[in-house]
């Protein structure tokens, strides 16, 4: 903090000078130092990510706020967090809904302007990517001959809760409409001739 005085000098025999100095006081608040670190983590949409980020002075009471930015999209708080006065904390970003390389960074709001400065962290890069999909074939029957009847054939994807619908082919080529998943799997008649 600053201490600011004053003393009146007069330039006239009329008036007094006056000795007496008057102080005022004006705050800087202490500057914060946020270090991120974290990058080069990958996951995937839904996943959870971690963000240590370090804060100097460690006593500086406030709100840490993590912040993903996607390509030329604005930056989005994924995570809010009270500092814990340890100096150095997590920060999560829960669950990632879009695949990309993301720009992370973290701002300190300080409880009191007055005693600690706000500050943004320097930026960290993370990858988020699609969830991988695997699929298994079955069929009712192992052989059959021709003319001998229907196979069902059933197509189960992992995850399960995955959405969409699954086109089946015979020989390469389509067969039957696409068919929606129910509980990860699908299935279709097929007669062969």
């Amino acid at each position: 903090s600053y201490s600011i005085t004053a003393t009146y000098n007069s330039s006239s025999t009329t008036y007094l000078d006056d000795d007496t100095s008057n102080t005022a006081t004006v705050a800087v608040p202490a500057a914060v130092t946020l270090t991120l670190t974290g990058g080069g983590q990958t996951g995937d949409i839904g996943s959870s990510l971690n963000m240590p980020v370090t804060i100097s002075p460690a006593g500086a009471a406030g709100t840490l706020k993590l912040y993903a930015k996607l390509g030329t999209n604005p930056r989005v708080e994924v995570d809010s967090e009270t500092h814990d006065g340890t100096g150095s904390q997590t920060l999560d970003w829960a669950s990632p809904a879009n695949a990309g390389t993301y720009t992370m960074s973290v701002d300190f709001v300080p409880d009191n302007a007055a005693l600690f400065a706000a500050a943004t962290s320097s930026t960290q890069t993370i990858t988020i990517s699609k969830i991988q999909v695997s699929i298994t074939v079955t069929t009712s029957v192992a052989t059959i001959a021709l003319g001998g009847g229907a196979v069902t054939l059933t197509a189960t994807v992992s995850p399960a809760a995955a959405p969409g619908t699954i086109q089946f082919e015979v020989n390469g080529s389509n067969f039957g409409a696409a068919q929606a998943l129910s509980s990860g799997s699908a299935s279709i008649s097929w007669t062969p001739g």
